[in-house]
């Protein structure tokens, strides 16, 4: 009896033992302690005296940190590393990028378009801003990184050319009394011309379309994430009117031998122009999008090491990674 209740705690001593190495196997590795790449890759700094990956289209490292300046990504550039920091003010700007590591750290990622072009008084209209661009991100954390694809805002209309003043009226001319075929007739002041009309202002370029942005992260705290339409250009102000012109003085009147006449009356003052119109302002850009699925970051790591080589391969399997 004693021996078989001997062997049935055995038993249950070995069942207890193996479900917890079932539940040890089956528990994922944290996150956090997932190393994309290999422990031996090199740390790479990038700074104002020192840009090691400039124009490369793949970087892979340890580390990657971007020091006070903004690291200009090729389009389809591609970042991996176990920890990126952007410290100083320093980011990565680039029209289609993305960037994979454990942590995530300070700065801004930036695709957003650039601004259009003011336009220029009796010339040149003002551009559009440019279209903001793609950035994909995968991270088991992000850590106050500003993630930005706004489309650029429109430049702005310029002010309409001002209208010109009116002539002034010319004087009229003076009476003559003096007698012995010497008389003249006083003339009155001519009228002062119109003032002409102020110019139309240009119409503000329109925003560019935001960009894409995709997130991929293990843990979601507060991301100053944006994808928003660039706003339109300013229309340009009116052109002011022209001041219509005075009239001329009349001519004076007279006495003498001749008789005597009365001064004549003043012009009349040249109408005001018109004012032109204010040009409207440009549309606004549409909106792009962001989406941010929570995804383990194991599934990043598998992805990566499954296409260590094919970059959009592994970008696609990035974008096709969905939450359990």
């Amino acid at each position: 009896m004693w021996k078989i209740i001997g062997y049935a705690a055995s038993a249950i001593g070995v069942l207890t033992g193996l479900i917890a190495l079932i539940q040890w196997m089956a528990t994922p590795t944290p996150p956090l302690e997932i190393s994309v790449v290999d422990q031996g890759a090199e740390e790479i700094v990038v700074n104002a005296s020192a840009n090691p990956v400039h124009g490369s289209t793949k970087v892979v490292a340890h580390s990657l940190t971007v020091d006070g300046v903004e690291l200009q990504a090729p389009s389809g550039a591609l970042y991996v590393a176990n920890h990126v920091r952007l410290v100083n003010g320093g980011g990565i700007t680039g029209p289609d990028f993305a960037v994979v590591a454990t942590v995530l750290e300070g700065g801004k990622l930036d695709s957003s378009g650039r601004a259009g072009r003011p336009g220029a008084t009796g010339a040149a209209e003002p551009s559009g801003g440019t279209d903001g661009g793609r950035i994909v991100v995968a991270a088991a954390r992000i850590d106050n990184t500003a993630i930005v694809a706004d489309g650029g805002q429109g430049g702005d209309g310029a002010p309409g050319t001002d209208g010109a003043n009116g002539t002034a009226g010319s004087n009229g001319r003076n009476g003559d009394c003096a007698g012995f075929g010497d008389w003249e007739k006083a003339q009155p002041g001519g009228n002062g011309g119109p003032g002409g009309d102020g110019g139309n202002g240009q119409a503000g370029g329109p925003g560019g379309t935001a960009g894409e942005i995709l997130l991929i992260v293990s843990e979601q705290p507060p991301m100053a994430v944006s994808a928003t339409g660039g706003r339109g250009g300013n229309g340009g102000a009116s052109g002011r009117y022209g001041q219509g012109g005075a009239g001329g003085s009349g001519g004076a009147g007279c006495t003498g031998l001749g008789g005597s006449q009365n001064s004549r009356s003043r012009g009349a003052d040249g109408p005001d122009g018109r004012p032109g119109h204010e040009g409207q302002p440009g549309a606004n850009g549409r909106d792009g999008t962001s989406t941010v699925r929570t995804i383990y970051f194991g599934d990043v790591k598998e992805a990566f090491e499954a296409n260590p080589e094919n970059t959009n391969a592994f970008l696609d399997a990035l974008r096709g990674l969905r939450p359990n």
